[in-house]
């Protein structure tokens, strides 16, 4: 299914791999982007493994960095510079604690109790 979703992406043009450069960081935008919910745990596995074009240092962001990318008169509140976004959950992780932004209303949310949930991942990685 992942190949055949590739496939058509490139057919009609849209690249399958971006990454978006927005102050001193640089944010994955990729199609997995808003396509697959997962737990924290394997959203701070994926960030922490994560080597995209040959660059590692990946991570969770913060949900302060989160709100950076968030414009709150339109919905998704999540900037237009973003191809791939959803309206769900997205991880944050913010003094040793999983919070989720939510690109629907810009919310943050506390997710301790709810940490098994599955949200949407976005890594980030700083600008060195």
């Amino acid at each position: 299914m992942k190949i055949i979703y590739a496939v058509c992406l490139l057919f009609i043009g849209i690249k399958a791999s971006d990454d978006i450069k927005i102050n001193n960081l640089i944010w994955e935008d990729k199609p997995q982007n808003a396509l697959y919910p997962m737990s924290f745990k394997r959203a701070l596995n994926y960030c922490n493994a994560l080597e995209h074009e040959k660059s590692k240092g990946w991570r969770i962001p913060t949900s302060n960095e989160m709100m950076l990318i968030t414009e709150t008169k339109r919905i998704p509140t999540i900037k237009a510079t973003f191809n791939y976004s959803n309206v769900g959950c997205y991880w944050s992780y913010t003094n040793h604690k999983a919070q989720s932004v939510n690109f629907k209303e810009a919310t943050i949310t506390d997710s301790i109790k709810y940490i098994d949930q599955e949200c949407f991942v976005r890594c980030v990685k700083n600008i060195k």
